[in-house]
């Protein structure tokens, strides 16, 4: 069989159907398999013969037409879906691989730049909010339910801070001598809080590190405790017992 031909009269039938418009105003593109089958029958078993496949007559015409392979996602290497002879295939396979793209980061936080003058939608002072008043509803319900509420906490810092209060004579509110001090209106716990001088301790192991620098959100956080506490702040590298 002449494939010039048979591209030929595909193309046709495509351009065809695309520029029919049904009912609803949509192109009869979904026809094409049937209007093969009933104008060419002989084109439609030999595409149909030609690719052994388990897939639609509609995804072997757009193979045999683009000479193509099934298409896989450039992010994890699955399979992606067909979508139309017009369309082909998705170029990811989720919007999981999408959003894990340089260029689709790029051109988000690009996005949010000119529109909000942020990168991360999460910094929106709405969201901040919005979150904040999440996390104290849910503590308080927790309380009001008769619920004890103790925070995960790492007893090495509660060392450090027993060792700390040893050498300059203060005392420093942790989880193991009263329980970690609750900002009610922040809905955060520290790790550590001197009321007297009015300085707030965070003890912070690995998770709290981004290549190497503390995280947006501990940063953010911290900038919270500051503003409504007027403290000062203490970061103490759980590694190294550096401060900062």
């Amino acid at each position: 069989m002449n494939e010039i031909e048979v591209m030929r009269i595909l193309n046709q039938l495509i351009n065809e159907l695309v520029s029919r418009r049904g009912k609803t105003g949509r192109s009869s593109i979904n026809q094409l398999s049937k209007v093969l089958l009933s104008r060419h029958v002989h084109i439609f078993n030999y595409i149909n013969e030609t690719n052994k496949l388990d897939i639609g007559m509609h995804e072997k015409i757009f193979m045999f037409i683009n000479n193509c392979e099934k298409a896989t996602c450039p992010q994890c290497g699955k399979q992606t879906r067909f979508e139309s002879v017009t369309y082909g295939y998705r170029y990811y396979c989720s919007d999981t691989c999408a959003n894990l793209d340089e260029s689709t980061i790029n051109k988000s936080k690009k996005s949010l730049l000119e529109k909000y003058g942020v990168d991360n939608p999460f910094k929106l002072p709405e969201n901040i909010r919005a979150a904040r008043l999440r996390r104290i509803t849910s503590v308080q319900k927790s309380l009001k339910d008769g619920h004890q509420i103790s925070p995960i906490y790492n007893p090495a810092g509660c060392q450090y801070f027993n060792q700390l209060m040893l050498e300059s004579n203060t005392f420093i509110q942790h989880a193991e001598n009263g329980g970690e001090y609750y900002i009610k209106e922040l809905g955060y716990w520290v790790d550590g809080y001197d009321k007297e001088n009015n300085i707030v301790y965070e003890y912070d192991e690995d998770h709290h590190f981004a290549y190497g620098k503390i995280c947006e959100r501990d940063l953010r956080r911290q900038q919270e405790i500051e503003n409504l506490l007027g403290c000062k702040f203490i970061r103490i590298n759980a590694r190294n017992k550096n401060k900062s």
